[in-house]
């Protein structure tokens, strides 16, 4: 419990302070002093970062310096997970995608979660992007994330956190990624969905209560796995990919323990382009 409250302490500082340049040391090529007197890549937060620990790590990158995200055992603490957020950045288009490069590889169930928060006024959240990644890449492999904008306004601000664990905060022990080359790719219009998708309808009842239907189409069987997030990108709920037939399909979500809010959801197929859609729990 008072690691996930961590967490959304750490989020909720960082969309609370200043704005700075589109996807700050994206290369992470520059490193400072964290207030602990450990290192962090310019631009960035890595929290658990002092003078005695570390779970983020300066290493060689794809082009120059890469940033690696690495499992350890914090003392008198436990197992944390290495998280890599951004400080809230000014934005002035609707970015379509944030890419990326990468190379590591999990131990037990970890997987890296990838999170991009689009905002106005620094805290309106209008738009988002979902990323899991949970293979090993034994060569710097491009990722991808498509931000889905629940609202016309286009944001002024971004914040982009990587965190690499399980969905309880903590992990495995020797889990590695090395990041490297974080960048916007185009604007967004016609949402780029998974070629294995033909369409993916509203989910109801929105506002929901108790329970959430998701529809959705398939061009070919596919195993499709679901995930719920807050708005400052924390996994809330994460249901195991299960297999769907061509044609019709939909999912049904208990979200009767959520507290009254805006969430999203992420379907998730095995090619992992996700697609993400907003609902509301009253």
């Amino acid at each position: 419990m008072r690691k996930s409250t961590l967490l959304i302490f750490i989020l909720s500082l960082l969309v609370g302070t200043g704005l700075m340049a589109q996807v700050p040391n994206g290369d992470f090529e520059n490193w400072v002093p964290t207030p602990s007197d450990g290192e962090q890549p310019e631009g960035w937060v890595a929290p658990f970062n002092s003078a005695t620990f570390a779970n983020v790590f300066k290493t060689e990158g794809r082009t120059g310096m890469g940033a690696e995200l690495r499992v350890e055992e914090l003392p008198e603490f436990g197992v944390v997970a290495p998280m890599l957020i951004t400080e809230p950045f000014a934005i002035d288009q609707r970015h379509a995608k944030l890419t990326g490069y990468l190379r590591g590889t999990p131990q037990g169930n970890d997987t890296l979660s990838v999170f991009v928060g689009m905002y106005t006024d620094s805290e309106n959240m209008v738009g988002a992007g979902f990323g899991f990644i949970g293979q090993t890449f034994t060569d710097f492999s491009a990722f991808t994330v498509n931000i889905f904008y629940s609202a016309a306004e286009a944001p002024d601000s971004c914040l982009i956190s990587f965190i690499l664990g399980s969905s309880t905060a903590t992990g495995t022990v020797g889990s590695s990624y090395t990041i490297d080359d974080i960048a916007f790719s185009g604007i967004a219009g016609q949402e780029e969905l998974s070629p294995v998708f033909a369409g993916i309808g509203q989910a109801y009842p929105n506002p929901v209560v108790s329970e959430l239907t998701i529809p959705f189409e398939l061009e070919s069987a596919d195993e499709i796995s679901v995930s719920i997030f807050d708005i400052s990108g924390k996994i809330l709920q994460r249901q195991a990919a299960q297999r769907y037939l061509p044609g019709s399909n939909q999912i049904k979500e208990n979200v009767s323990d959520l507290p009254a809010a805006n969430y999203f959801y992420t379907l998730i197929p095995t090619d992992g382009i996700s697609t993400s859609r907003k609902f509301i729990v009253r």
